[in-house]
């Protein structure tokens, strides 16, 4: 039922002109947003200088009333397990605490580098849960605080580059006016720069999915880059 739902959607799809404007991640697409970010905290695009946020512990780095924690006992999660491929035991903790950044993932190898201890992170993160504490909502309560603007619910191709975090990224998704679907939205680029991104995010959503190793609702971003037509 909803993959009939999601293609009955995108049927009649057409460009919109480019323009600056909100944009709603919905939570698929939005889980890849929170890999990009848990990229620029692993420990080897630290100890690498390729990471767009470079020495991030303390720092701030998205909006302030996010939280992302790992959780590497969740049940039933898809990157539950006690210890990595090193014989080194995880642990359920802040990655992000009202935006500013607590936690890296390290191996023994890249904490070496750092001068720090392994995390238990030798093969990647573990569940990762992204939160909120601002207004948020379903996913028609998400529409409306979009108002007039993209939905993202595909990605078609595109990159980030790690070391300056400039972002670019073929979508498709709905075109949406007074909280409204009016159309299907096809040949449309996404551009953004991430640092900026996760500070302007203004709302994660109650309409939460468990996409592989990551939890997260809808994401909605105040002031995005659309290039569409002419």
């Amino acid at each position: 039922m909803v993959a009939a739902g999601r293609a009955r959607r995108a049927l009649g799809a057409r460009a919109v002109s480019s323009r600056r404007g909100p944009v709603l991640f919905d939570p698929r697409t939005a889980a890849m947003l929170v890999d990009t970010l848990a990229g620029a905290l692993a420990g080897t695009a630290q100890y690498r200088r390729m990471s767009y946020l470079p020495d991030p512990l303390g720092r701030q780095v998205a909006a302030p009333h996010l939280d992302l924690r790992e959780d590497p006992f969740e049940p039933l999660g898809l990157a539950s397990g006690g210890f990595d491929g090193e014989g080194i035991a995880g642990a359920s903790r802040p990655i992000l605490r009202s935006g500013i950044v607590e936690g890296l993932f390290l191996s023994s190898f890249s904490g070496r580098k750092l001068g720090m201890a392994s995390t238990g992170n030798a093969d990647g993160y573990y569940n990762l849960r992204l939160t909120s504490t601002a207004e948020s909502g379903n996913w028609p309560e998400m529409l409306r605080m979009l108002g007039t603007g993209l939905v993202v619910t595909h990605f078609e191709g595109g990159k980030t580059d790690p070391a300056s975090g400039n972002w670019a990224q073929a979508v498709r998704g709905l075109w949406v006016e007074d909280g409204e679907i009016i159309h299907a939205v096809t040949d449309v680029t996404l551009a953004g720069h991430v640092p900026a991104m996760l500070a302007a995010i203004r709302a994660v959503g109650r309409d939460v999915e468990r996409i592989g190793a990551i939890r997260t609702g809808s994401i909605l971003i105040d002031d995005m880059q659309l290039g569409g037509r002419a």
